[in-house]
């Protein structure tokens, strides 16, 4: 090798270095990209096929929370009625527990704090998922409330979320015959006072090397776990997040298999608003006359005929009047043709020749209507486009009747 090449050598060798690493970060780049679009498909698949499994259940969550209450039918019927209602709830939590496992890795997941009493959001959850195992008498179910004032600053539903994973938990490994226990009670700490439940079980217990894990999100231990009782294994780590974005903690314990477990949540009291803290002490407020009722003529647009069936039955059941479209071309028709009379607008938002949005921007715009907006996409962007839209309200499907009134009667009067 001359003393020119010799000397041009560590030159070439840095080029073709910086060569290979250009085209290593493109590799990167590509890398990345695919990686971004796949969870793109990924988050639209989980909504789409929430959509998709959501709607169906409205009209059967409606007609059953409804018909349950209805002093006409027998007890027994009522009961049975009240066991579809639960389980139909069951199943979109489920679907609920995909959805937030995408918006808490996003960071998207929001908390919407107020006072909340964590004794009836306990005792609704009992309700809800242990009745049909005690009146059964499947399963013995004890509860000793130790804390006294179970106030505290939090997302009331979201605890429920919690509260409801960590009793169906218990419920779903407890055999035939078992306990459960649940206890609260109140802590002092350098931080503050904190509440306290413990779901105490009999059921098959957590074996040593799986308790470090219980809390990942698709893990149940073994497989033979999941073939045995099913589930995906997201409900406790979803409720590990929610706990954590309060602040609190979320542990569990069992001496081994066959020996029980022992869930554990704890969460900060946080700074109770004052106003309303004195309020509720002195029962300032209580009794206070519920807004007057008015009857409305209500425009539901729905393509789903079941649902839209459903929704319509039960809204003019209690006094509201109802036109039916089943399109956006239809619900501006029925509009037009209504010449002001209409009060409110109940609508989907996926419908066959185009979107809600554009059906409620339309409808304010001509006749100012406000609206409601029923969708089985609950992401927080999909709430966001439907405010953006002119929608007042978005209710994710499968909708509770009684949340629907009380929608109404905050939008519509």
């Amino acid at each position: 090798m001359d003393r020119q090449a010799e000397s041009e050598e560590p030159f070439r060798q840095l080029a073709e270095a910086i060569a290979a690493l250009r085209e290593r970060n493109e590799e990167l780049r590509a890398a990345n990209a695919r990686a971004e679009a796949a969870n793109a498909a990924k988050d639209h698949f989980l909504a789409t096929l929430s959509h998709e499994l959501r709607t169906p259940l409205t009209p059967v969550l409606a007609l059953t929370s409804a018909l349950e209450k209805d002093d006409r039918l027998p007890a027994d019927v009522r009961d049975a009625l009240s066991t579809v209602r639960r389980n139909v709830e069951l199943e979109a939590r489920l679907i609920d527990d995909l959805l937030d496992l995408t918006r808490i890795a996003r960071g998207k997941l929001e908390l919407r704090r107020e006072v909340a009493d964590l004794a009836e959001i306990l005792d609704q959850a009992l309700l809800t998922c242990c009745t049909a195992e005690v009146t059964s008498g499947r399963l013995a179910v004890t509860t000793q409330l130790l804390a006294g004032d179970h106030r505290l600053w939090a997302d009331a539903p979201r605890i429920t979320q919690v509260l409801w994973n960590l009793l169906n938990n218990a419920v779903k490994f407890t055999p035939e015959g078992g306990r459960i226990a649940v206890r609260t009670w109140a802590e002092e700490g350098p931080e503050g006072r904190r509440l306290a439940v413990a779901v105490e079980d009999s059921g098959i217990g957590i074996d040593p090397q799986v308790l470090p894990r219980i809390f990942d999100g698709f893990e149940q231990g073994e497989r033979t776990i999941t073939r045995r009782f099913g589930g995906l294994g997201l409900g406790l780590a979803v409720s590990k997040a929610i706990v954590e974005m309060h602040g609190g903690e979320l542990t569990a314990a069992s001496p081994g298999r066959d020996q029980g477990a022992t869930l554990t949540l704890r969460l900060p009291v946080g700074p109770l608003p004052v106003s309303t803290a004195e309020r509720d002490a002195c029962g300032e407020g209580a009794g206070a006359p519920p807004a007057e009722e008015r009857s409305l003529h209500i425009l539901l647009v729905e393509d789903h005929a079941d649902t839209a069936a459903a929704l319509a039955e039960l809204l003019v059941s209690i006094g509201h009047r109802v036109s039916l479209a089943g399109s956006v071309g239809e619900g501006l028709a029925v509009a037009a043709g209504s010449a002001g009379r209409l009060d409110l607008v109940v609508s989907d938002l996926g419908l066959p020749d185009g979107s809600g949005h554009d059906l409620m921007r339309e409808l304010s715009r001509r006749h100012g209507l406000r609206g409601i907006a029923l969708s089985g996409y609950g992401m927080e962007e999909d709430i966001e486009n439907s405010h953006a839209a002119g929608f007042s309200l978005h209710l994710t499907k499968p909708i509770k009747f009684q949340d629907l009134i009380a929608a109404i009667e905050r939008v519509g009067t």
